[in-house]
């Protein structure tokens, strides 16, 4: 089983208390952990397999998306995820003065129910 070191909101490495070695994490953590890096990769990214990662450029950042594509894509990437024993909700929200789309998500894994928010902001 592979070792998943802590990332914090950060996205620093997580240190232990005496900051002599990584944090682990586990359970839902993990899973929690896993939704979000996920959610980084861009579909084409990625070396090798091109066809990984969030289609972005395709269905997401274009000119007027389609809220249920945009919906559904985040759906199965949370869904899809190791852990993920089955998703309660997804609900987007944009923040069109800063420009930043936020997927507010509820799931099942590990036995809990695990949430978060994934935010994406325009560059500045």
């Amino acid at each position: 089983m592979p070792f998943y070191v802590g990332f914090p909101i950060q996205g620093d490495i997580e240190l232990t208390a005496d900051g002599r070695d990584f944090m682990f994490v586990s359970g839902a953590e993990r899973v929690i952990q896993s939704i979000k890096a996920r959610a980084q990769i861009f579909k084409g990214s990625w070396r090798y397999d091109l066809t990984k990662g969030m289609p972005y450029f395709q269905d997401i950042l274009v000119g007027s998306p389609d809220e249920i594509l945009v919906r559904r894509r985040f759906y199965d990437l949370i869904a899809e995820t190791p852990g993920v024993a089955s998703v309660t909700s997804v609900k987007i929200r944009l923040d069109r003065t800063s420009q930043t789309i936020y997927v507010d998500f509820v799931a099942i894994a590990e036995g809990t129910t695990v949430s978060g928010t994934l935010d994406f902001a325009a560059a500045a």
